[in-house]
């Protein structure tokens, strides 16, 4: 080669790869182009149709335009996301509807999220060409599904049970504690929200176990320890320059134990252990009283006032045992100053309690006894002045009971058994027992314990009467009003009446006397006991009483007591006739009530008018003292045998 030749090679050489350089980026600048391009086609394509593929809970969108895509959500998913969402917790499940529980889907936005534009390249080709999954858009209403996860909750929460010890006898009872559960309501709507659309199975919801503040392990090591010492002697209280001792029976009785904090704390009845020694405290107390009542000359109660006393109060007492009667020996010994002791009931809070008017009074006629008449004159002075507050219950065997036959009530005539008259220490107080019942019936209060005579006798208004047996059952009432009840009785030979004051809630409460059905004849038997007392005997039978409660004229409220008599012998006192020996007599008028009534001496009986006799005798007809003339066996009013469902008061 000539150097011109080489000196033209070298001039060309440069320009040849100045040119396959320039070739490459244009190359390169074209594929940039064409990628950014075709990028920028898939992101302006992204916001137009939906892509194909797509899918919403395995519904096909894809293709679709919005409104048809909208359309088709509306149709298949929307149906599902009203289906009711299954919850369970503590072996318990229910179902919630979405619609109740703050719940619903959202087809528009669900639709947005499936046709929104994305900038990532993988799921811009993904979108082209892959399937797509769109979560469905859900919209929760927490406050609202709270609401109702609460109301499920109420269905299986218990509230934890503490410890608690007793006394039974001297013996202390532990009563376990329980553990409560509730469910966790934020973690709830959590699960709930998280599951729903998404599985068909019940959402298992989060579990709380409530645990007692003292474990039943802490609670028996109190009752092995401290509760046995508490009851192993006596306490003895430095009172100024007197010791009386409280016995352990006594603090036994006064004692419970709760849980306070985190351990078992006792709870003493301060005026039980103070009546265990008030004797001995007489020498360094002045007694104060509680406020009471009296009834004025227009019959209008007057607030008696309180006074403060002098002594140990029941709260300094109670803390002065609970200090040292889990202390042995020599230490179980108190101090327990003298200051006031403060009434119960002050004068300001029985000025609140709304005694203002006599409610109803009730007045029951006797023949006159001795017994009788001595017996109603015991029980009215323990009845009168009674003051029942809001809740408490008049207990007519705690209120009148006393056994003494020096000092207490006379023998007198009671119901047997079989129905046959006798002689025991309080007959007659059924009498005291009906007049205080039908007050408490006239008044409106709630019976707890009412029972009638096994046998009817006839000085009572058949059905609205009422007993008692010290060693068998009581009757009871419960002042079921907001208001104070204040009680007076009194009586003399013949009779006993007892008022009730307080503040009327109906216009007028009445009795409605229904007719004898289920009548049961009486048989006649023979008694050659040297104590036989002859009795006329009378049927057996089934009475409705109506309590009819009125607000102006109107009935507001009826109530049914439904009393069942068994027929009274008939008893004849000596041997059995020859020719009635093989013979069961019935007997022979199924009208008389017995004449061996406990109001009069057997062996001189009353006798009862028959039924449908013209003699009358006097009886009380409504919710007041009021009487008016009332034959055995009438019907005063009718009372409806449809009503018939209230509190039957059941015979002996």
């Amino acid at each position: 080669m000539s150097g011109e030749q080489q000196v033209a090679a070298d001039e060309q050489a440069p320009e040849s790869g100045s040119s396959a350089t320039r070739r490459s980026l244009l190359i390169a600048l074209g594929a940039v182009a064409g990628a950014l391009a075709f990028y920028l086609g898939m992101v302006l394509g992204s916001s137009s149709d939906i892509p194909a593929n797509t899918t919403v809970l395995g519904v096909q969108i894809g293709g679709m335009s919005r409104a048809q895509a909208v359309a088709t959500l509306e149709e298949t998913v929307t149906p599902l996301s009203l289906e009711p969402v299954g919850v369970a917790a503590f072996d318990t499940s229910e179902e919630l509807f979405p619609a109740d529980a703050g719940m619903s889907f959202d087809p528009i936005a669900t639709v947005d999220a499936a046709e929104g534009r994305l900038l990532n390249p993988y799921s811009l080709v993904m979108r082209v060409f892959g399937p797509r999954q769109i979560d469905p858009v859900v919209v929760i209403d927490d406050a609202e599904l709270s609401d109702r996860l609460n109301a499920f909750a109420d269905l299986i929460r218990t509230d934890t049970v503490e410890p608690n010890v007793f006394y039974e006898g001297m013996t202390p009872v532990l009563t376990p504690a329980e553990d409560g559960r509730d469910i966790d309501i934020p973690g709830a709507v959590e699960a709930v929200a998280s599951a729903y659309l998404e599985t068909t199975d019940p959402v298992a919801l989060p579990e709380v176990i409530l645990e007692p503040a003292v474990t039943n392990d802490e609670a028996q090591e109190f009752v092995d320890g401290p509760a046995t010492i508490a009851v192993s002697a006596p306490v003895t209280i430095q009172v100024e320059d007197i010791t009386p001792q409280v016995m352990p029976e006594v603090i036994a009785e006064a004692t419970h134990y709760l849980v306070e904090g985190d351990a078992l704390v006792p709870q003493m009845d301060g005026a039980l252990l103070h009546d265990s020694i008030a004797k001995d405290l007489e020498p360094v107390e002045e007694p104060g009283n509680n406020a009471t009542f009296e009834i004025d000359a227009n019959n209008v109660p007057v607030v008696v006032p309180s006074r403060v006393g002098r002594g140990v109060s029941d709260e300094v007492l109670a803390a002065a045992v609970a200090n040292a009667m889990f202390a042995e020996g020599d230490e179980r010994v108190a101090p327990a100053p003298v200051t006031v002791r403060d009434p119960v009931l002050t004068t300001e809070d029985a000025a609140q309690l709304g005694v203002i008017e006599e409610i109803s009074s009730f007045t029951q006629q006797v023949n006159y006894a001795e017994y009788m008449a001595h017996n109603l004159a015991l029980a009215s002075e323990y009845i009168n002045g009674t003051l029942l507050l809001p809740g408490d219950v008049f207990s007519m065997n705690k209120t009148t009971e006393n056994r003494d036959p020096e000092n207490g009530y006379m023998v007198g005539w009671v119901i047997g058994p079989g129905g046959i008259f006798r002689q025991a220490l309080g007959g007659g107080l059924s009498a005291a027992t009906t007049t205080v019942w039908s007050a408490a019936f006239y008044a409106g209060l709630e019976p707890v314990e009412v029972q009638a005579h096994s046998v009817y006798i006839s000085r009572y208004v058949p059905g609205l009467e009422a007993t008692i047996a010290w060693d068998g059952f009581d009757m009871k009432f419960r002042n079921d009003t907001p208001y104070g009840v204040f009680i007076t009785a009194e009586s003399d030979g013949t009779s006993m009446t007892v008022r009730m004051y307080s503040t009327k809630r109906y216009t007028k409460i009445d009795a409605e006397v229904g007719e004898r059905y289920g009548v049961t004849s009486n048989k006649k038997i023979y008694n050659e006991s040297p104590e036989c007392s002859a009795q006329t005997g009378g049927p057996g039978f089934t009475i409705d009483v109506d309590r009819v409660f009125y607000e102006g004229d109107v009935e507001v409220l009826r109530e049914t007591f439904t009393t069942s008599y068994s027929p009274a012998p008939q008893v004849v006192c000596g041997a059995k006739p020859d020719k009635d020996k093989d013979k069961d007599e019935e007997g022979g008028d199924p009208s008389p009530s017995p004449s061996g009534d406990p109001t009069a001496d057997p062996t001189a009986p009353v006798e009862e008018p028959a039924e449908g006799a013209a003699a009358a005798v006097r009886g009380p007809i409504r919710g007041t003292s009021a009487t008016a003339p009332w034959r055995v066996g009438d019907t005063v009013w009718l009372a409806s045998r449809s009503a018939r469902a209230a509190w039957p008061v059941r015979s002996a």
